[in-house]
């Protein structure tokens, strides 16, 4: 916009440069005409005292040869300046239709990034929007979770247990040490699972591959008597035939294997699965 206000006004200049330039022609003009009739009356008054004072014919010829030359270059320059004023005239006029064309494009760039910025207002608002009722849905959430983790009607069991039989059940298939397993189970405020059934011993068996796996069971021999690690009574037993000969090998503490679903006693650093044992929430 600076640069457009800054073209109309060399545009105005010049035009009163022109009008200046046409007075000074103008005074020149009739300066010359002045000179032409100083000339013309004094040939006259020559004329009416050419009795007394006889003229020279040449010299009168050669004087109106002056005049006239010297009227002929000033008309001259004044048409090369008007022609001169006239071709910068169209100059300064194209200048200022493209520098109207520039405004006038630049104009509609201004008003297309106006529009452009609206609407991406428009979106910033509308995702703000989003932002705060997801952040209002966030919130709720979290109340409902800690209301949830606080009441006493609870889910039976954690995430990641099994429930079965009023009990909750972890599995897990990472082989460790009996004394490992033992500490696994005690950290989720459980024991090594004690089995006291013949369903019971099934479920806990079928989450085992059919062929060749062991895991520990909270089966302890103290002395000459097997007990369950949490204290309760062992009022079912699934050994199997040869558990003698593995306790005389210093076999104490119990697995269940596969296949058959019997009970083994092993070394206590041997390696199985662990299955830990819990009740329900209250």
């Amino acid at each position: 916009m600076e640069s457009r206000a800054h073209t109309l006004r060399v545009i105005d200049e010049a035009y009163e440069a022109k009008r200046r330039l046409y007075k000074i022609l103008l005074f020149f003009g009739l300066l010359g005409v002045i000179l032409v009739g100083s000339v013309t009356f004094s040939m006259n008054l020559n004329d009416r005292e050419g009795n007394r004072h006889p003229r020279n014919a040449d010299d009168d010829q050669i004087l109106l040869s002056v005049c006239r030359n010297r009227t002929q270059r000033l008309n001259e320059k004044i048409k090369e300046r008007d022609d001169k004023l006239l071709e910068s005239t169209r100059e300064l006029e194209t200048q200022k239709a493209q520098i109207n064309d520039n405004v006038t494009n630049l104009e509609k760039q201004i008003a297309n990034l106006k529009t452009q910025l609206e609407n991406q207002q428009k979106q910033i608002n509308s995702l703000q929007s989003v932002e705060s009722t997801q952040k209002a849905q966030i919130a709720s959430l979290q109340e409902k979770y800690k209301a949830c983790t606080n009441s006493k009607n609870m889910l039976p069991c954690p995430i990641g247990w099994q429930l079965f039989g009023g009990y909750c059940y972890k599995f897990s298939f990472q082989y460790v040490k009996y004394d490992q397993a033992k500490e696994m189970c005690e950290k989720e405020n459980s024991h090594l699972v004690s089995i006291h059934s013949a369903v019971e011993n099934d479920y806990v068996a079928s989450f085992l591959p059919k062929e060749n796996h062991f895991i520990w069971i909270g089966a302890e021999l103290s002395g000459s008597t097997w007990i369950w690690s949490d204290g309760s009574a062992m009022s079912f037993t699934s050994w199997w035939s040869g558990l003698q000969q593995q306790v005389d090998v210093g076999g104490k503490w119990g697995h269940l294997s596969t296949p058959g679903k019997g009970w083994g006693a092993s070394l206590r650093s041997s390696t199985h699965g662990v299955v830990c044992k819990k009740p329900t929430h209250k």
